[in-house]
């Protein structure tokens, strides 16, 4: 009986050990939502099979950490470009009239999750009209939760949420680097015109896009960092 006990009181204490980490380490495991996906893909990496795409429709590759060229070669093949230079955790190809931007992001230390463009090239006319649905409709659920913060006084405000529409609604959006931001010694850029797109919520519930959080002092760009976005910097010359 007390044996049983033991067992009993071992396995419980386990179970809360796992939980615990778990929450602890929910940012780092959900960082790009269900992990199931990137895992599966990460299993079927080989010498053969150097990266493996987890949504290839979105463009959404994994491999490796630090191991790219293969990836960058296919790219390379399937749009004639070459690649140009690193900006941050992007790499810029171009063809000589265009530049796309491939994006990277680590995942769980040991893995790269790479974004590229080339499903925005095989874009469908319904897609565009689901997307444009999703927007208005998304629109409309956020005015919602719009408050005038005049309504609050004295109300210290912070950040709630920040999101990407392009990844959520699956938008599309132009392949320029722009630069949303600037500081006395280093320039801001997307990989894409998205700065629309990026949305900051505040404890009021309003909300507005990243540029103009930015420039009321709601945010700074570290806080993205918090919030999975990806952006580059350059240094002013």
């Amino acid at each position: 009986m007390k044996k049983n006990s033991i067992i009993t009181f071992c396995a419980v204490a386990l179970i809360i050990l796992c939980v615990l980490f778990l929450y602890g380490q929910r940012r780092a495991i959900f960082q790009r939502g269900n992990p199931i996906l990137y895992l599966r893909a990460a299993a079927q990496l080989s010498e053969e099979h150097p990266y493996v795409a987890v949504d290839e429709a979105r463009g959404i590759y994994i491999s490796k950490r630090g191991e790219y060229l293969e990836l960058f070669e296919f790219f390379q093949d399937e749009l004639d470009v070459e690649f140009v230079e690193q900006a941050g955790s992007g790499y810029i190809f171009s063809n000589g009239t265009k530049n796309y931007v491939i994006s990277s992001e680590v995942y769980w230390g040991h893995y790269t999750v790479w974004t590229l463009p080339l499903y925005k090239l095989n874009t469908e006319q319904g897609n565009i009209h689901e997307n444009t649905t999703a927007k208005a409709t998304n629109s409309a659920t956020h005015k919602d939760k719009t408050q005038d913060l005049s309504e609050v006084p004295g109300a210290v405000v912070h950040v709630v949420d920040i999101w990407d529409r392009t990844k959520e609604e699956h938008l599309d959006c132009d392949d320029a680097l722009e630069k949303f931001w600037e500081d006395d010694t280093t320039e801001y850029y997307f990989g894409c015109i998205k700065s629309q797109y990026i949305m900051v919520m505040d404890s009021t519930g309003r909300t507005v896009d990243i540029v103009k959080a930015l420039n009321e002092g709601l945010v700074t760009v570290e806080t993205l960092d918090s919030y999975g976005i990806t952006y580059y910097t350059e240094p002013k010359s």
